[in-house]
């Protein structure tokens, strides 16, 4: 399988930025990526949460949020990768093909906790750039999320070794796993 490239130059870690206490939703706000479990799992664990993105979604996530939550709306390229780099993980609860965020995240060293679907079955290795989060019913989302965000210690997780990992889905490994499909045609 070849998967999308990720700019692995851009988004990397700087050691220089220490982790904040708070965890990370990014992308777009719309229903399919499921913004709003994410949000209600932060309410339910007391934790603060930042929401980078923004989508036709947005006002009913705004209206469920606790004040825990903070929307930043749009942001640029290199807030982005300045928020991954202090986040404490990044949450992905919805399911998407791929997921370029996540690996974005894992890129700077963010480890990342995601719905066990799609796209995160191939990008978050379980113990080493995350955690996987089983599927069920929205509340059971929910609160294995909410679970898995009071238990999470960012300590269990290497930086370097989740960077080692996203470079697995770099532009340079894209390149060299097109040119071997090419190859076998």
């Amino acid at each position: 399988m070849v998967h999308p490239p990720v700019d692995t130059h851009f988004y990397r870690p700087d050691a220089s930025t220490p982790r904040e206490d708070f965890f990370l939703l990014a992308g777009r706000l719309v229903p399919y990526k499921r913004p709003d479990l994410a949000i209600r799992a932060a309410n339910e664990a007391g934790v603060r949460l930042i929401v980078a993105g923004n989508g036709r979604f947005g006002r009913y996530c705004k209206a469920i949020a606790g004040p825990n939550v903070t929307f930043l709306g749009r942001v640029s390229d290199a807030e982005l990768r300045d928020l991954y780099r202090r986040a404490n993980a990044l949450l992905m609860p919805g399911v998407e093909d791929f997921g370029i965020v996540p690996v974005e995240a894992m890129a700077c060293g963010t480890p990342v906790i995601a719905l066990a679907d799609g796209g995160a079955l191939d990008t978050v290795a379980p113990g080493i750039s995350g955690q996987l989060i089983a599927p069920g019913t929205d509340n059971e989302i929910v609160d294995r999320f909410a679970a898995a965000i009071r238990a999470f210690d960012s300590g269990r997780f290497d930086p370097a070794l989740i960077r080692q990992h996203a470079e697995g889905f770099s532009q340079e490994q894209f390149r060299e796993n097109i040119a071997s499909v090419l190859c076998r045609l």
